[in-house]
């Protein structure tokens, strides 16, 4: 299992950060599914903590090659 973790820019969804981190981090595209669950995490960089979202992904394709 992988948990693939990124930021979104406020003028995109949440749905496209996801879709954009499991193709960067894990060499995978697909559907997402509805939220599994939220937590909370602390920036390894900044004293600030912020929520992160969990999200099923049905893999259709696997990628040779990734950007991580």
């Amino acid at each position: 299992m992988l948990f693939p973790k990124g930021g979104w820019e406020l003028d995109k969804s949440k749905k496209e950060a996801a879709l954009r981190e499991t193709i960067k981090e894990a060499g995978v595209r697909g559907t997402i599914g509805g939220k599994l669950d939220k937590w909370s995490f602390k920036s390894k960089t900044h004293d600030t903590f912020y929520e992160g979202y969990m999200s099923p992904l049905l893999v259709q394709e696997q990628l040779e090659l990734w950007p991580e």
